[in-house]
């Protein structure tokens, strides 16, 4: 058993030595100190800062996919992994599977029921912007073929109706999704809840892991060095810090990837993709940290899956990444069919965010550009 297990771990954002779970709170506090200041997102520096980043770690990438897996089932009594069929989740399924380590339940969710009514009238087209084909035509039947001859649950949810009904009846939804606000991160917050609805370890002393694959390595330069650094927007795809201001012990968010219990496996991958770039002489194509806002380079992501994933067949299809964190391609569904006052509220709700907030905080001063992300610390991984 792992002493000094990190919980719940989403690191805090610091003004004036006081943490924030919440950033829109802690842009709130710096507007109120005078002066140019950022946001300082500290995403347990106390951990990764002592950390050897300019040596890889000699133990190799699937040996430290299985120590994580069995750390998760040592510390848990329910394991529950947030599946899409894609690169980073199916890897954290085979993970379990091939090591024999039990996962207990796999979770899908989606605006199926909203998607299928445009999909009847324009067909399975491969445009990106319908999420649920990923879970349709890649993770069920994925799923369906594993629980052949593996014993885990497979739950589906549907939450379009979830989006619809808060926007509907919740004015400022803004304050507990995160740092996204496109229709999809909506219904993140009630994950922990719909799960209640089926496993109940309320009072009984059980704990229940969340496992969600965030996230790839995202590495960049400046004329001298290649870094390494975390970003807070990714952390949005779990529910947020409501299990922490409630005091549901029991349910906890882990990112497999991202986790100070075992800071050595983000140090191997990007020592992977580093050395992979250094032996093809592609360094100088990273992103410059003078231009680190624009980092969305689909073409990184799609190199780097065969590089710290070796078992990923790079031949499976996946819907692009959304390229917005407020308008995002994940809800397309929404502005193409939710009906017109609730996208209305939707539009009231993030403008009502940029006026309590201040446009500052946000990219190109304008709400409909996404909350400017905060990165963590910058660690060197080695010499450009």
């Amino acid at each position: 058993m792992l002493e000094n297990y990190i919980y719940n771990h989403k690191g805090a954002y610091l003004v004036g030595g006081v943490p924030y779970t919440n950033k829109l709170e802690a842009c709130l506090a710096l507007n109120r100190i005078p002066g140019d200041h950022h946001v300082h997102w500290d995403y347990h520096e106390h951990v990764y800062e002592h950390q050897p980043w300019t040596q890889e770690p000699p133990v190799g990438i699937e040996e430290l996919y299985r120590q994580r897996a069995l750390q998760l089932r040592e510390q848990y009594d329910h394991l529950v992994l947030f599946y899409s069929g894609g690169a980073d989740s199916h890897t954290i399924l085979q993970t379990f599977i091939k090591n024999n380590i039990k996962i207990d339940e796999v979770f899908c969710f989606g605006a199926f029921k909203a998607e299928e009514k445009i999909i009847e009238s324009v067909g399975w087209s491969r445009d990106p912007g319908y999420y649920t084909r990923e879970i349709i035509n890649i993770a069920k039947p994925m799923l369906e073929e594993l629980q052949k001859y593996q014993k885990f649950k497979v739950t589906i949810w549907d939450w379009t109706d979830k989006i619809i009904d808060t926007l509907n009846n919740k004015t400022e939804w803004f304050w507990d999704v995160g740092t996204r606000f496109a229709p999809d991160a909506v219904p993140r917050q009630y994950l922990h809840e719909v799960f209640r609805h089926n496993d109940r370890y309320e009072g009984r002393g059980k704990k229940v892991a969340f496992i969600f694959g965030v996230d790839k390595p995202r590495l960049f330069r400046d004329d001298h060095q290649v870094y390494f650094a975390f970003i807070d927007t990714m952390l949005t795809t779990g529910v947020g810090n409501t299990a922490d201001i409630h005091n549901r012990y029991w349910e906890n968010d882990e990112y497999f990837y991202w986790s100070p219990n075992l800071p050595q496996l983000v140090v191997k991958q990007a020592h992977l993709i580093y050395n992979y770039l250094k032996r093809t002489d592609q360094l100088n194509t990273l992103t410059h940290l003078g231009t680190k806002a624009s980092f969305h380079v689909s073409d990184y992501y799609q190199m780097i899956h065969p590089i710290i994933y070796p078992s990923w067949n790079t031949q499976t299809w996946q819907i692009k990444k959304p390229t917005s964190s407020v308008r995002d391609e994940v809800g397309k569904w929404f502005f193409d069919l939710a009906p017109a006052e609730t996208q209305k509220k939707w539009t009231e709700g993030i403008q009502e965010m940029e006026r309590q907030v201040g446009q500052r905080w946000f990219n190109n001063q304008t709400v409909h550009d996404g909350l400017i992300g905060s990165y963590s610390k910058f660690y060197a991984v080695g010499p450009l």
